[in-house]
């Protein structure tokens, strides 16, 4: 049993590293289709949530909804699917790639805590939890001001975009703990009832001429990319790794994401790496840091 433990641990530390490489890649990778190609922030969603649930169907007609009534399907396809990618691919619309992986990777923990507190699924969070969370806190608010200095235009309509992200991603969390999903089972609800919902909406508000203008290579490379990397592969390690590691290493692990993306887009995207932006880099690694210790001693 002990052997177990210790395997769980592993695999589960292993799962948030992956979901770290493809959240970051998600940044960079959105923010750059959105400048460089003619796909506008809903046709990235329709990719994402298309390929996602076409791959999806036939695992979920196998598997079945396993007990889950359609109440709790769609709240948990609505805050993961339609609802998070229109706030975030949205928000990238304004935002640099830092500021949408600082936005809502890396202030998940403070969502997901005051969920899973007033769910009832954590005790009173201890004075070093409340710690690290407040400089997470104040890494944010050090990116939202970097968006101010001028070099992007309404920048912060962006970030309050992106921010809607990670409180929905944590209503998610929070649900998926409690209801004990199978992580396969919960990444097919989302992805096949996720893309249901929102092709009404692409209906009444996208542009299919958009897609007629992009190389089907480079369709095929994005919807791959968004639908079956972001939502299949990183929706399912992260629902394994909150059942093997628990929500609190978890969303702490993830809060790594703002340092990673914002180094990349320096590198890639040539986007500014500004004194102001560097320290809320390092106040996010100082935050997680003082989260984990904590974490590990509750």
């Amino acid at each position: 049993m002990k052997e177990r433990g210790r395997a769980d641990y592993v695999t589960g530390v292993a799962a948030i590293l992956v979901i770290i490489v493809i959240w970051s890649g998600w940044s960079i990778l959105s923010r750059w289709g959105l400048m460089e190609t003619p796909l506008g922030a809903n046709e990235l969603v329709l990719l994402r949530l298309g390929f996602a649930g076409l791959a999806m169907l036939p695992v979920l007609w196998r598997m079945g909804l396993g007990g889950i009534g359609w109440k709790d399907c769609l709240i948990l396809a609505l805050t993961t699917g339609p609802a998070y990618a229109l706030c975030t691919y949205h928000g990238l619309r304004f935002a640099p790639a830092a500021h949408g992986a600082a936005l809502t990777a890396g202030i998940l923990p403070v969502f997901t805590t005051l969920f899973a507190y007033w769910a009832g699924q954590l005790q009173r969070p201890s004075s070093g939890r409340l710690i690290g969370l407040g400089i997470i806190v104040l890494a944010a608010i050090c990116f939202i001001v970097d968006g101010l200095s001028g070099e992007f235009e309404q920048v912060w309509l962006g970030d309050l975009l992106l921010m809607c992200g990670p409180l929905l991603w944590a209503i998610y969390t929070v649900r998926v703990k409690k209801l004990q999903v199978d992580p396969v089972r919960a990444t097919a609800i989302v992805s096949v009832f996720g893309c249901l919902l929102f092709l009404p909406i692409y209906v009444i508000w996208g542009e299919p001429s958009r897609l007629l203008e992009v190389p089907v290579s480079s369709l095929l490379f994005q919807g791959f990319w968004h639908g079956v990397v972001v939502v299949i592969g990183s929706l399912t390690l992260y629902t394994y790794a909150v059942h093997k590691v628990g929500q609190g290493l978890t969303t702490a692990g993830t809060s790594t994401v703002p340092a990673v993306t914002a180094i990349s887009a320096w590198l890639i995207l040539g986007e500014s790496l500004s004194p102001l932006l560097m320290a809320a880099v390092v106040l996010a690694g100082i935050g997680l840091i003082t989260v984990s210790c904590a974490i590990t001693q509750e």
